[in-house]
């Protein structure tokens, strides 16, 4: 046999080997262990509600974007209110279906300038199918010194989004 013919067959087996199989998955992570995906996220803060997609990647990144731009939550008159940009963040498993990160976003204020930083901290549970998933967060908007200048906590309700769902 060829050496690159012998090279192109192992190295093919290799891959064959590392790559994700359902039953290599189930075994690694187990039912419901998975976050990875994209998720239709509704939060409740008060009788303020938050819509978002936020999407997890396996390596632990997260991204998202809301559709609201938590006015409702400050008050004020609508050029004091504050708008914020798509947001990045990490994620960890905790435990059993257990998951906790972060996402940060920049705040910007009615003129377009950069006026603070968001930052929400959130853990979930997933459902015993990893559909679906409840959970908590706490939403700060810090100053550039890292103070927090306002603060809120938040029920989160998380729907995995799936083919079916389109």
């Amino acid at each position: 046999m060829p050496k690159t013919v012998l090279t192109i067959a192992l190295f093919m087996g290799g891959i064959a080997l590392l790559s994700p199989t359902p039953a290599r998955s189930q075994a690694l992570g187990g039912s419901g262990q998975r976050l990875e995906g994209t998720w239709i996220l509704t939060g409740t803060a008060g009788p303020i509600t938050l819509k978002s997609i936020t999407t997890y990647l396996p390596d632990g990144a997260a991204f998202g974007a809301n559709s609201n731009t938590f006015q409702a939550l400050q008050g004020g008159a609508p050029q004091t209110q504050t708008f914020n940009n798509p947001a990045q963040g990490q994620w960890v498993r905790t435990g059993d279906r257990e998951f906790s990160g972060f996402v940060i976003n920049l705040v910007f204020d009615a003129k377009g300038q950069v006026s603070a930083v968001s930052r929400v901290r959130f853990k979930i549970l997933l459902n015993d199918v990893a559909d679906s998933a409840t959970g908590t967060a706490a939403i700060e908007t810090l100053d550039f010194n890292g103070s927090v200048v306002f603060a809120t906590k938040a029920t989160l309700d998380l729907k995995r989004l799936s083919a079916d769902l389109l």
